[in-house]
């Protein structure tokens, strides 16, 4: 397996790494072509949404907002 060379940007698909912002678990995602993707913590099980963060390995996390319907509001 080959080193990447630092100078190289990371494709915008494969494996991100996060720190959950309740926990501060690291982890790793694959975000498989997408910009952002929600996921739950493997650690704390907090529903996170990871989005591309530059061009390095790191992606950002945060909190989601989860959306309920519409009959369960109230």
């Amino acid at each position: 397996m080959e080193a990447m060379d630092s100078t190289e940007e990371a494709p915008t698909t494969g494996w991100r790494s996060y720190r959950c912002p309740v926990c501060s678990h690291t982890d790793g995602v694959l975000l498989a072509g997408a910009d952002a993707v929600l996921i739950r913590c493997s650690h704390c099980d907090t529903p996170l949404e990871v989005s591309v963060r530059g061009g390095g390995q790191n992606a950002a996390a945060k909190v989601a907002q989860l959306r309920r319907p519409a009959r369960e509001r109230a």
